[in-house]
This record gives C-alpha cells, structure tokens and sequence, in this order.
C-alpha cells in the first residue's frame, strides 16, 4: 500500500493549510507508514471531517473518524 508522504502533498492545494491546520491543532494524526489517518472531530465540525477524510483518501490513506459512526 503506498499513499503520499506529508513532505509530497501538494502545498498549493487549499486543503493541505487545512490538514496542516488540523495536524498542529491535534485533530487529524497520520500514520505515514500504514497510510492510515485518524480525525479527531467534534460533531460540530462534520463538514471539516467528511471534507478531509475525502482529501485524505485521494492521497491514498485509509481515513477514520472517532465519534463518527460509519466512518
């Protein structure tokens, strides 16, 4: 399984300052080894979650969201 590196993502790309964003601000862990991401979202923030759990997948990760059931 190959996913891109933090170092590779595109940085113009307007959702990398959010996954960088969300990276600093502890909501989003990514196990680069695994491609596998973890958000940390309260319910309030669902469009921020399902957004970046989308922009994570295309990046070749395998997403999941605590507290989000179905994720």
């Amino acid at each position: 399984m190959t996913c891109t590196k933090l170092e590779e993502f595109d940085k113009e790309n307007p959702n990398y300052q959010f996954l960088a964003d969300g990276i600093n601000d502890g909501k989003i862990k990514l196990l680069e080894d695994e491609c596998k991401a973890l958000i940390y979202a309260p319910p309030l923030d669902v469009k921020f979650a399902w957004g970046m759990k989308a922009y994570l997948e295309t990046q070749g990760y395998e997403v999941y969201i605590a507290g989000f059931p179905g994720s």
